[in-house]
């Protein structure tokens, strides 16, 4: 469908059409023909030489000057290089050149120390000073000579000054002496260190090549921003302003590049940069991990001969050093190159002999901060790992100390009996606590813990994936293979282990070493070394990419299942930088949608021309004074306030980002709402970057995150075209009926819809329903329990202590209920946990985008594969009671379920593992719900005994579960079990009072019947239910809907004067023909029916609606 884009041309600000947006151009008024050329770069100039001839040159001047210092670098890079820039450099290069502060996340073989050394070439050829700052005298002299070549083959007039500590006496002097005269500056991390007050240059770029001295030592970090230009005075504020928890944005004084880091930055530094400099250090470290885990029983020594060269041994770290010495020196005297790295033995020349290959074999201990598990960093060398027992964590009395102590209440917090709480934290009080059976119990019925006779026991899960790691490394070409071995010495250990691993790594699965190919396994392993010793730094082996994603926490939550993200700020937006697979990504949000159609121009926003419609559209606003929102003022309509949150600073800063990439993968949500925003994006990017592409995924995990970027697919228009009609349709019958009502009732809060309209039909129709339903209602307890209602039209005279029953019995298999659909979710969430609508799609959305769930705005209830596997794995781990269920076809949908086995106990312990914030108990109610529904649903079908009883006084039938023959699902989603009742059966309790027999609608029913009766959607249920509240159409009383004289007077009005409007069959039907526009059918024919109702309601000059 065409459209046009008011005030987005990107040079005059005017409106384009989007056939000028798709080809990368400005407004036919800026230029009146199309530039036609494939190179997105040369474009760009050529479009700008054009304006700038042509004196037009005005908003378009930003890209045409960037195209052209890009081309420029380009170029000089290729002429002192011989080689062009990869891709990673071009995004890297085009942030430099924006004179902007960043940290470079980047892999073994990316070519970042060549991008630094030419970036402080080329800025210094531009008459500003350079620093390169390097960890030792080496990567120093390699620098110098890098830079010394390119200044040479470019033929260019720079001073270089090169000092550190291995130099002679008197050129180190000479140098120091010509350092401050210097255009480019090459020293250690500890000459800055040492002789800091030598330094008076101020520098535009310093590139460090190390940053953990920055991070072990703020002084230096200090130094660094003083060097470019900020005084001890504003640093000093910074300071301040860091500790109380103030942030303004600052233009940075200076560059500043520095390469990831490999620690986890602490302390003021990395604050310091974010608060001045706009940007997070990033750590080289990556949550993707290729790796084969397996157990097997046999020896070590024969293991090591099999699997050859390259490995770790970890032994127990209950086991100590002296059994790392030992192995050691067992496979000495089998003729294998070992050697054990321990504090007895920690000669840094291991290393080195390791890597060399004098040294085959590493032994060392299994805790998480031995230098052989976090320290070790050779993806071309280590191979595979052995453990010679599961990792574990172990509780004993025996064993306890201070460290164990605290670690102990840390991890059992839950389990603690709360009679214990108060009580001092101490061994006495853990011996107490061994010996509690309520304690014990609560551990037992944990899959990942384990009680012996005297401890307890569980998987060191964070030690094992920092050891096994040391094998499956970050390169430019993806992550190396590696292989992980344990010597099972106890099964429901590494049972355990594999459960926990799957919370970080949903394909982890233990195999036994005999079963698997091992000489394929090892051929893959080597020819993963082989690739990275021989990466061609002229080749490209990664793609720099950007992610649009909706929600800013979605953004975040993606970032980190990849690793320890490096995050800029700028223009007030986060963008999180992450390497996956083949591609370095930068993940932003748009926060949901950026367009919409204006208030003015044509027929409420659409141009009609010859039997077309043309939607107009331009950036959405929000008022930051009354959160008002509106598309096309420069000030809010509503309270006049200029403080307006406009996205096109959303819009600015994500072409910022585009223009650094090759390729833009849109992830907005999948469905209707997030196609158009896609198309929105694509459009407003297109200018920038051509290279878009859309991706889909319906849960936030690695995996799935990973096989959407494999799957890169177009934008469906037809789903795109579907949402304008809707939206288009909102305006003309909504926003015209809503008009019709301001006047009528003169009050501007009141709106119409056309499902807004009959379901506040329905709330008054049943509201109206529940007041003629009374009747007498009898209520009877049992002696065993069970209650029921009997109801009569006239008071029933009874007096009944006893009933006389005839009974039978009869055993039932009993399905489970499918999982939660969003109309299911909505029910079940206020019937069971009283949520309101609106209050449940926000707590699943918020789950859904910490990539706790599924996507929840779907009506389909289909298990996929996964959904299957993921039950499975979960069950065998506790209840064994598997029963696979697709419940639907194949489709594009899925069901909302958990993604990952993590039941309600279980979720507790990995939130404190890997730290998840805001979760509050509601968003826990709400994950159990959704979690035992699903289980429950690829659980067997449970056989359930009920007694039936014929109660001849009363003349009824009642029937009860007395008792389980085969628990199937009921074992997660049990039910209530009742005593046998004898002929003779006695009543507890009876009453008699008038009650009704229909109630008011829940929301719950509301949105099952929206759903029942095809009207709506799963992403406008509770918009729907929250417009009919806001506007006091209805009051929400208790639970029930209850209609108000307010709500009463529209709908009458309504439905007396536009009743084909607001009928539940033409809704119905619109929502329909919504899914024949989604199947391919034409949405103009189906806005000319629209436009014509809409011509029908619009009032007629000299029509009064009231009258």
């Amino acid at each position: 469908m065409k459209s046009i884009f008011k005030d987005l041309c990107i040079n005059c600000g005017n409106e384009i059409t989007d056939e000028r947006l798709k080809l990368s151009m400005p407004c036919d008024k800026c230029i009146d023909h199309i530039i036609d050329e494939e190179d997105i770069i040369e474009k760009q100039i050529k479009i700008g030489r054009y304006l700038e001839v042509n004196n037009k040159l005005m908003n378009y001047a930003k890209i045409y000057n960037e195209a052209k210092a890009f081309r420029e670098f380009e170029e000089l890079f290729e002429k002192a290089y011989g080689f062009k820039l990869r891709s990673a450099q071009k995004e890297w290069a085009i942030r430099f050149l924006r004179e902007e502060s960043f940290s470079i996340i980047a892999a073994t073989g990316l070519g970042k120390t060549h991008f630094g050394i030419f970036a402080s070439v080329f800025n210094a050829l531009k008459g500003k000073n350079s620093y390169i700052i390097m960890p030792t005298h080496l990567l120093v002299e390699q620098a110098y000579s890098i830079a010394s070549s390119i200044i040479d083959r470019l033929d260019l007039k720079i001073k270089i000054v090169k000092i550190h500590s291995k130099m002679k006496a008197k050129e180190r002097e000479e140098s120091i002496k010509a350092l401050n005269k210097a255009d480019l500056l090459i020293t250690t991390s500890s000459f800055l260190a040492r002789r800091f007050d030598d330094i008076n240059n101020k520098f535009n770029l310093i590139f460090v090549d190390d940053t953990d001295s920055l991070l072990k030592r703020s002084k230096n970090a200090i130094r660094v921003l003083r060097l470019i230009g900020y005084k001890e005075d504003e640093i000093k504020k910074a300071i301040d302003d860091i500790r109380t928890g103030k942030f303004d944005e600052h233009k940075s004084k200076g560059i500043v590049i520095v390469s990831s880091a490999t620690i986890k930055p602490r302390g003021i530094a990395p604050l310091l940069f974010r608060h001045l400099l706009g940007f997070d250090i990033g750590i080289s470290l990556t949550n993707v991990r290729n790796i084969v885990d397996t157990y097997t029983n046999e020896r070590i020594d024969r293991l090591v001969k099999r699997l050859g060269s390259g490995g770790l041994i970890f032994v127990s770290i209950y086991d100590g050093e002296d059994s790392a010495i030992q192995i050691a020196e067992l496979l000495k005297s089998k003729g294998i190159k070992a050697e054990a790295y321990v504090s007895s033995n920690a000669n840094p020349k291991i290393f080195e002999k390791f890597r060399n290959g004098d040294i085959d074999i590493l032994v060392g201990v299994a805790t998480y901060y031995g230098m052989l598990v976090r320290g070790l960093n050779l993806p071309e060398r280590i191979r595979y790992t052995i453990f010679t027992s599961v990792p574990k964590i172990r509780f004993r009395l025996s064993e306890l100390n201070p460290n164990t102590t605290n670690l102990f209440f840390t991890i059992f917090r839950r389990y603690i009996p709360k009679r214990y709480k108060d009580m001092d934290k101490s061994p006495e009080l853990i011996k107490q606590i061994l010996n509690d059976k309520e304690f014990l119990d609560a551990i037992r019925a944990n899959p990942t813990m384990k009680v012996t006779s005297d401890s307890i026991e569980m998987p060191d899960v964070r030690t094992y994936i920092q050891a096994s790691g040391r094998t499956s490394r970050l390169y430019a070409g993806g992550v190396t293979k590696g292989l992980s071995v344990i010597i099972a010495d106890d099964l429901e250990l590494l049972k355990a282990l594999e459960f926990q691993l799957q919370w970080y790594f949903e394909d982890v699965q233990f195999k036994e070493l005999k079963e698997i190919d091992i000489t394929r396994i090892l051929k893959e392993i080597d020819e993963d070394r082989r690739k990275l010793s021989i990466i061609d730094s002229k080749k490209d082996l990664v793609k720099t990419t950007l992610l649009i994603v909706e929600s800013p926490n979605k953004a975040e939550t993606i970032a980190r299942l990849f690793g320890k993200p490096s995050k800029r700020r700028r223009l007030g937006i986060n963008s999180y930088e992450v390497t996956i697979g083949n591609y370095l990504i930068n993940i932003v949000a748009s926060k949901g949608h950026i367009l919409d159609l204006v208030e003015e121009g044509g027929e409420y926003g659409v141009l009609i021309k010859d039997s077309s419609f043309i939607p107009i559209y331009s950036t959405i606003k929000r008022c930051n004074k009354c959160s008002y929102q509106f598309i096309y003022s420069k000030s809010c309509p509503r309270c006049l306030s200029n403080d307006i949150d406009d996205a096109i600073t959303r819009i600015e800063r994500i072409r910022e980002l585009a223009y650094e990439s090759d390729v833009i993968l849109l992830g907005t949500d999948p469905d209707r709402e997030g196609e158009k925003i896609s198309w929105d994006l694509e459009h407003m990017i297109k200018p920038v970057n051509n290279n878009i592409q859309r991706i889909e995924f319906h849960e936030v995990t690695s995996r799935s995150i990973r096989r959407a970027i494999d799957e890169q697919k177009a934008i469906d228009n037809r789903l795109v075209d579907a949402q304008m009609v809707r939206r288009i349709e909102d305006r003309w019958l909504g926003f015209e009926l809503s008009q019709i009502l301001w006047n009528v009732f003169n009050n501007k809060t009141l709106s119409a819809g056309r499902v807004q309209t009959p379901v506040l039909g329905w709330i008054i129709d049943r509201y109206d329903q529940y007041i003629r339903s009374k009747q007498y209602v009898l209520t009877l307890t049992l002696e065993n329990g069970f209650r029921f209602n009997i109801n009569y039209k006239e008071k029933p005279q009874l007096r009944l202590k006893e009933l006389s029953c005839k009974l039978e019995e009869e055993v039932r298999e009993v399905d489970p209920k499918p999982p939660f659909s969003t109309d299911s979710l909505l029910y079940e969430a206020f019937k069971q946990l009283h949520f309101n609508a609106n209050q449940t799609m926000q707590l699943a959305q918020d789950l859904f985008e910490l990539g706790l769930i599924t996507y929840h705005r779907t009506d389909s209830i289909r298990v996929s594969k996964e959904g299957m596997e993921l039950a499975k794995r979960y069950l065998e781990q506790t209840l064994d009671n598997f029963n696979a269920r697709g419940w639907s076809k194949e489709g594009a949908h899925e069901c909302i379920r958990p993604t990952k086995p993590l039941d309600l106990n279980a979720l507790l312990d990995y939130i404190r593992e890997v730290n998840i914030k805001n979760i509050t108990p509601n968003h826990l109610k709400l994950y159990s719900l959704i979690f035992k529904r699903f289980i429950a649903s690829q659980m067997k079908s449970a056989k359930i005994r009920y007694q039936i009883a014929d109660i001849i006084e009363l003349n009824t039938r009642i029937e009860f579960p007395i008792s389980i023959e085969d628990y199937g699902f009921t074992s997660i989603l049990p039910i209530r079990i009742y005593d046998k009742i004898k002929s003779r059966v006695k009543i507890t309790y009876s009453s008699i009072k008038k009650k009704p027999t229909i109630y008011p609608y829940t929301q719950g029913e509301l949105v099952k019947d929206m759903k029942d009766k095809g009207i709506g959607r799963p992403s406008t249920y509770s918009i729907i239910i929250s417009k009919i509240l806001d506007r006091r159409y209805a009051i929400d009383s208790k639970g029930f809907l209850i209609p108000t004289k307010l709500g009463r007077k529209v709908y009458d009005f309504l439905s007396t004067n536009y009743k084909k409007v607001v009928s539940e069959e033409f809704t119905r039907e619109l929502e329909a023909k919504m899914d024949e526009i989604e199947e391919g059918a034409d949405a103009n024919k189906i806005l000319l029916e629209l436009y014509e109702l809409y011509k029908s309601i619009k009032p007629r000059a000299g029509f009064d609606p009231a009258t």
